[in-house]
């Protein structure tokens, strides 16, 4: 099939993806796990290649078990229209990459039916795992990243691409937790993370 515009992206299973007008049809999970861990962490600025799927990975062990694949999937719309360097990012400049990210991300929670939920404990994870994984990959200031934040002391062997694609894949085929209670307040989610990384 040829594509309907001029506008799109191919994708590793061959289908062809529309940054500004997708479809529930053009997201699937082997896209995105092999997209992710052909994506290096930090702009590539570290000592080792450490893919986004692998970090995917962590964050989905670190939040509560109800959340093991909102915390695989946080990323996702990294897999179609990569990511900006944080510093950049936020720039007014950027709000209309941040409106088509949002939407991504949103589309493809929808298209694997997940439900998008657990911001706060997702974030909070993202940002235990930062200062962890700036120490592991050498980063020349770590104390920098999060410092107010503690170590989680996770020794991170990166994986090469393949290693990850088929850890998350597998990890999305996983039995799924059962829903937990609506309200896990973030001191629990904070023990609980301190104790995984202990």
């Amino acid at each position: 099939m040829a594509p309907k515009s001029e506008h799109w992206i191919q994708t590793f299973t061959g289908k062809f993806f529309y940054p500004l007008e997708p479809e529930e049809s053009d997201y699937c999970i082997e896209d995105i796990a092999h997209a992710l861990s052909n994506i290096c962490r930090f702009t590539g600025q570290c000592d080792r290649f450490y893919s986004v799927a692998q970090h995917s990975l962590i964050v989905s062990e670190l939040v509560p078990p109800e959340l093991m694949v909102q915390g695989l999937l946080h990323d996702a719309s990294e897999a179609y229209i990569t990511d900006i360097a944080r510093p950049l990012k936020h720039l007014p400049a950027f709000d209309g990459y941040r409106e088509i990210e949002r939407r991504t991300q949103a589309a493809v929670f929808k298209a694997l039916g997940v439900e998008d939920k657990g911001h706060l404990a997702i974030k909070t994870a993202d940002g235990l795992l930062l200062r962890n994984e700036a120490k592991c990959l050498k980063l020349l200031t770590p104390e920098w990243w999060h410092h107010r934040l503690p170590d989680l002391g996770i020794d991170i062997k990166p994986m090469s691409p393949t290693e990850a694609e088929a850890a998350f894949l597998k990890k999305w085929r996983e039995p799924r937790p059962n829903e937990g209670p609506q309200h896990y307040t973030m001191r629990r989610f904070y023990e609980e993370t301190r104790e995984k990384g202990a």
